[in-house]
């Protein structure tokens, strides 16, 4: 872990930590449609994204707020390149790649996430806090499809999650609203 962290890495980790909180504090407007679902954009209703956007931002902090003697460095297989380089371009193919079981959405009938976005952008808001923590650690901490990720990655990846679950989120919408 590197003791001497850059301005500019340190500035890039808080900007990430809150353009991450943004980016989840936009999906509570969402929840108003949570019972709305078209099967030709995806098999989940916007509640549905919504939850499972919120479990991954969950178990997100976890890892980003932990140290890394929680963790084995030695035995995680870094990112593929092929990873890498979907962090870089921003973008997450639809339909590529499959939730892991324990971010599968459970909501099967429609239920107020309002409350349940509003504590998980305050959750992601707390990165703010340590977010001279994140910019520091090298180490590379398992992500249960993609490999090892830094933590800077795992905040490009939740930035990047975030935005392709609104972008299917704003698809499901703006087909009812025709």
């Amino acid at each position: 872990m590197s003791t001497d962290v850059g301005d500019r890495k340190l500035n890039e980790s808080y900007d990430a930590c809150r353009r991450v909180f943004v980016l989840t504090s936009l999906l509570k407007p969402r929840c108003k449609y949570a019972c709305e679902k078209y099967d030709k954009v995806s098999a989940w209703s916007v509640g549905q994204h919504i939850e499972h956007t919120l479990a991954v931002n969950a178990k997100a902090v976890l890892i980003l707020s932990s140290d890394r003697f929680a963790t084995d460095p030695g035995k995680v297989v870094p990112a593929s390149e092929r990873v890498l380089n979907m962090l870089e371009s921003g973008i997450i193919p639809r339909g590529v790649a499959k939730a892991p079981e324990s971010v599968l959405p459970k909501m099967t009938n429609f239920v107020d996430l309002s409350d349940d976005v509003e504590r998980n952008t305050n959750l992601v808001e707390g990165l703010t806090v340590i977010h001279r923590q994140i910019a520091s650690d090298d180490e590379l901490y398992a992500h249960p499809s993609l490999g090892g990720l830094t933590k800077m990655q795992w905040l490009r990846f939740l930035e990047i999650h975030i935005e392709h679950h609104q972008k299917i989120i704003a698809d499901i919408i703006g087909h009812h609203a025709i």
